[in-house]
């Protein structure tokens, strides 16, 4: 699914330095999409990342909500538990257990 202005999206390449992070896309090209993570544009290529919720839907509308509180420049505990919260809701488990397994691995 290709990303347009406003989807979220999350970054799923494990070598690149903000892997599991979600971030709202400000531009979008052929093969780069621009995106806000936490205050920072970042310039990604589509193979990184995977739209998280399109613009108009009930998840996007929930993480809209839940980005207000996005301002820090990386995820603490608490964010990660947010996002399990929010992969729980949308009932991505796979996605959830990225994100708790995660967690395990910062210790």
């Amino acid at each position: 699914m290709h990303p347009e202005v406003d989807d979220f999206i999350e970054v799923t390449s494990e070598a690149h330095p903000q892997n599991g992070l979600i971030g709202r896309v400000v531009a979008a090209s052929l093969n780069k999409v621009t995106v806000n993570l936490y205050g920072s544009e970042v310039i990604l290529s589509e193979s990184l990342i995977r739209v998280r919720a399109k613009l108009g839907t009930r998840a996007h509308a929930l993480l809209n909500l839940k980005s207000m509180m996005w301002d820090m420049d990386s995820l603490d505990d608490i964010g990660l538990y947010v996002l399990m919260d929010i992969a729980l809701w949308m009932r991505d488990y796979d996605w959830c257990k990225e994100i708790y397994q995660r967690m395990v691995k910062a210790g």
